[in-house]
């Protein structure tokens, strides 16, 4: 119980009784059983109402409240869901599962490995493109998207776009033949993920930490191998390894760039910024209800800066209208589809990002030769970046259900002060430093090694 209560200070003392019941419960591959469930629901209770119990740790003991309720009901069987195949038509000894082992077992010849995820253009969907083209993809299944369309195919890929919720045997047959499933934020259907399962194909998720939920995420338990693309990630999910997932392994693999896409063109005197928006990011909850005043992305205290330092030329690309109203000096472009030139027509990329689960144009702009400019939170401080915009201060907010997200804050002067201070100035050495970065730390011959010898070992 003080494993899965990490380090919330919760009473955890069992009478004998209490423990003698623990050891007799039946194992139902659940992360904890219905004995050790009811006993961390009801000190969770209890401390929730100490005086003690305020800010974060109150929400993270809410969280860990919920979690256990549904682990009394999941272990007791009233649950809907079970990791065995259950509702699915799928038994660890049924037919279909032989039949798909069969085949697996004659024409494997290396990994193969089916990926899941959008191909628009957008981070999420650049990012998808880039594992279908570094590691040994042998099929890709798109989800449609209501209001973008679909990127170009990538070569020697067999991509099916569907636009409709699959049915069983539809997905046990996308599932032939292959050793993993992989998938980045979401499977965007948990059959998927529960079905590979019972049919003997394992699961590597790419983990977004903000929209990963230990309530809402019903796929966590079928993860196999959890990627994690910063070191902030990396941290977070050992925590929930440690107390609720002992069976997953854990890789931290700093999110790789394709060097050749994004030619170097050394920078020289900063004359104009440019802020990447794309959609903006969403807008969180407050724990009372209120939306944030703010987007992920951090348009408004850019804009905000921007019009304290008015003499400063910042370019921004945005995929979305709703914007707050444009300072002067602030010229609106909607991106173009190559994400390649969005870095073609400035010289220093700043993004005030309040939350990240990536940032991918934090790797971006620094592979095309733009030095960035970010704040100084996990993981946006991790990208190396020529200067860091100070944390004013945090709060709590919600994004994934009832996953506390830590929102940071920053005060638009201090962007302000940043921007005149690097305007006009010589980034010659900050343009190599930046290039040089990404090529020792983010590419994807080194990523691609460590990814495919986890899923080999």
């Amino acid at each position: 119980m003080r494993r899965v209560a990490g380090g919330i200070p919760l009473d955890v003392t069992v009478d004998r009784n209490i423990c003698m019941a623990c050891c007799q419960q039946e194992s139902n591959d659940q992360p904890i059983n219905s004995v050790v469930a009811s006993q961390l629901f009801g000190a969770a209770s209890r401390f929730l109402e100490h005086p003690d119990c305020s800010g974060r740790k109150r929400h993270d003991t809410q969280l860990l409240k919920s979690y256990a309720e549904q682990r009394i009901y999941a272990v007791d069987g009233a649950g809907i869901r079970m990791h065995t195949g259950a509702g699915t038509g799928v038994t660890a000894s049924s037919p279909r599962r032989r039949l798909v082992r069969m085949v697996q077992r004659f024409t494997r010849r290396k990994p193969q490995i089916g990926l899941i995820g959008c191909n628009i253009p957008t981070g999420l969907g650049f990012q998808n493109r880039d594992i279908a083209k570094h590691l040994p993809i042998k099929r890709w299944l798109i989800p449609s998207h209501p209001h973008m369309r679909n990127l170009s195919p990538v070569d020697r890929v067999s991509m099916s776009v569907c636009n409709r919720d699959l049915s069983d045997d539809e997905i046990l047959r996308w599932l032939i033949g292959l050793d993993w499933i992989l998938f980045v934020e979401t499977p965007h259907d948990d059959r998927i993920t529960s079905l590979a399962k019972a049919v003997g194909v394992r699961v590597a998720a790419v983990c977004n930490w903000e929209w990963t939920c230990l309530l809402e995420s019903q796929w966590l338990p079928d993860v196999d191998l959890m990627i994690c693309p910063t070191r902030h990630t990396w941290r977070l999910m050992s925590d929930w390894q440690t107390r609720f997932f002992p069976a997953w392994k854990l890789l931290h693999v700093p999110w790789p760039i394709d060097g050749e896409r994004f030619a170097f063109q050394p920078r020289r005197r900063c004359r104009r910024f440019v802020f990447i928006n794309g959609m903006g990011g969403v807008q969180a909850r407050r724990p009372n209800g209120t939306l944030t005043p703010y987007h992920r992305k951090g348009i408004e205290v850019l804009f905000q800066a921007a019009r304290l330092a008015d003499d400063v030329s910042i370019l921004v690309y945005s995929q979305t209208d709703t914007v707050p109203n444009v300072p002067p000096n602030v010229t609106l472009c909607k991106p173009p589809t190559d994400n390649r030139t969005l870095y073609t027509d400035a010289d220093v990329c700043v993004q005030p990002s309040h939350w990240e689960g990536l940032g991918l144009q934090l790797l971006e702009c620094q592979a095309a030769g733009l030095p960035l400019i970010t704040s100084s939170a996990a993981p946006m401080n991790e990208y190396q970046p020529m200067r860091s915009i100070p944390i004013s201060r945090t709060e709590v907010v919600h994004l994934a259900g009832k996953t506390p997200v830590t929102s940071c804050l920053m005060d638009p002067r201090e962007l302000a002060t940043i921007l005149r201070e690097v305007n006009g100035s010589e980034i010659e050495h900050h343009s190599y430093q930046a290039r040089k970065f990404v090529e020792q730390q983010h590419e994807w011959s080194t990523a691609r090694q460590q990814i495919l010898q986890a899923m080999n070992d």
